[in-house]
């Protein structure tokens, strides 16, 4: 301390007198008591007060529900640690808090905020808190849903609580606990819901079963809801178009025929041949023709009035299997450019094959000849279309025909004709 100036420099805690004494009169003299303290430089709360913690009143609480806080005074040093809590209450001492941090809630307390305050003694150093007060909203309703699953196979299993639908949509504790009434035919896990079919296989393990969905929250509120454990469902492995598949098969329609149609009858195969669903879906697809409605396809019978390549598929309802081929279908034609009527005499010979154009050529394999009975007397023609007249001829067969046939399929025939008459000797 100055002996002129009066000012104080603490150098440790505690207390000491001071006393003033007059200059001019040593006589006259003050004393006073100084004591030198440590301050305290923050109160912080146990937990982040820029949070809010929450107090879950459950349903038929019977009791006052507590929370202790604590609190940090630095320094440690302070010479006073001493705090003072203190909290709001918009119920009227529903919510309380005591000198040592201890907040009690009511039982009977409403859904509230509260703001929990500790500070110094001295009120310079504080902290806050606010409390969400929560009164539990209880569950009024389990639903489950027309989508839920009410079949369970042997060797499967069927989670019921992803279906479960619990109400109101802001109840508090969702939770719920299962059981079943048939443990011979499935078992239920209580917390998840889970059903598991006891038996795998043996004759007989089908039956109905009913499984309760109960509310954990007190409420009381259940729902059962009804399955049935099922044999195990025989699947599709593969199908198959049997020789037909993968290939591309050539067809024909006939040039200006009108509504000829190339037809063609697909088998598809299952296996196994004991699948439960051996239901078969049919499509067919141009690959280079405009989409259009000249082509089908129904139970496997191919039905196509369009030239081009054509993709057919069959596809198993059970495990959406695939397997396909193709149809590539040309235009054909058949012409004569001689005359459509000629004259012979006997002996004489004629090579229709060279007048006949034939589209696609590789069909003119396939052309066949034919002459009337009445010329069947005084000609032939072979094979080829090459026509040899008899030498000897008794009499004259006027306009009898020549006809030409060309046939690619049992349904697809065009033909023309030659009218020929062949004079006597």
């Amino acid at each position: 301390m100055s002996k002129t100036t009066g000012n104080i420099t603490p150098f440790k805690t505690g207390k000491t007198t001071i006393t003033a004494t007059s200059l001019d009169n040593p006589e006259a003299k003050a004393k006073f008591e100084v004591e030198v303290i440590i301050p305290v430089s923050s109160v912080s709360l146990g937990i982040d007060s820029r949070k809010s913690l929450e107090i879950l009143i459950p349903l038929g609480q019977s009791a006052d529900i507590t929370r202790q806080f604590s609190v940090t005074v630095l320094p440690e040093n302070a010479t006073d640690k001493t705090v003072i809590w203190s909290c709001t209450d918009n119920e009227g001492h529903k919510v309380q808090i005591d000198k040592d941090g201890l907040l009690t809630v009511d039982k009977t307390a409403k859904t509230q905020e509260v703001t929990v305050t500790v500070s110094s003694k001295d009120g310079k150093k504080s902290d806050q808190c606010t409390v969400s007060i929560v009164k539990e909203t209880a569950v009024t309703a389990i639903n489950f849903p027309p989508a839920t699953p009410n079949t369970v196979e042997m060797g499967q299993t069927l989670n019921l609580n992803s279906y479960a639908e619990v109400k109101p949509d802001d109840a508090t504790n969702k939770t719920l606990t299962w059981s079943i009434n048939k443990t011979g035919l499935a078992t239920i896990d209580a917390t998840t819901g889970v059903v598991t079919p006891v038996a795998l296989s043996p004759a007989g393990a089908e039956g109905d079963i009913t499984v309760t969905a109960t509310a954990t929250d007190g409420s009381g509120v259940s729902k059962d809801f009804k399955i049935r454990v099922v044999a195990p469902t025989v699947h599709v492995t593969s199908i198959s178009l049997g020789s037909d598949s993968g290939k591309t098969m050539s067809g024909y329609i006939a040039e200006g025929a009108g509504n000829d149609t190339f037809t063609y009858t697909l088998n598809a195969t299952i296996v196994p041949d004991n699948a439960d669903n051996k239901g078969i879906d049919w499509s067919i697809e141009p690959v280079n023709v405009n989409p259009g409605p000249d082509y089908s396809v129904t139970n496997g019978a191919v039905s196509i009035k369009t030239a081009g390549l054509f993709k057919v598929v069959a596809t198993s309802k059970d495990g959406a299997l695939k397997d396909s081929c193709y149809f590539n279908i040309t235009k054909y034609s058949l012409a004569f450019a001689g005359d459509t009527q000629k004259a012979f005499g006997p002996g004489a010979t004629y090579d229709f094959s060279a007048k006949l154009t034939v589209t696609p050529s590789s069909l003119k394999s396939s052309v066949t000849w034919e002459l009337e009975e009445a010329l069947k007397a005084v000609a032939s023609i072979s094979s080829t279309g090459y026509l040899t007249v008899n030498p000897t001829v008794g009499s004259k067969v006027n306009n009898k025909a020549l006809t030409v046939k060309l046939k690619v399929s049992e349904s697809l025939t065009i033909k023309t004709s030659i009218n020929i008459t062949v004079n006597k000797n």
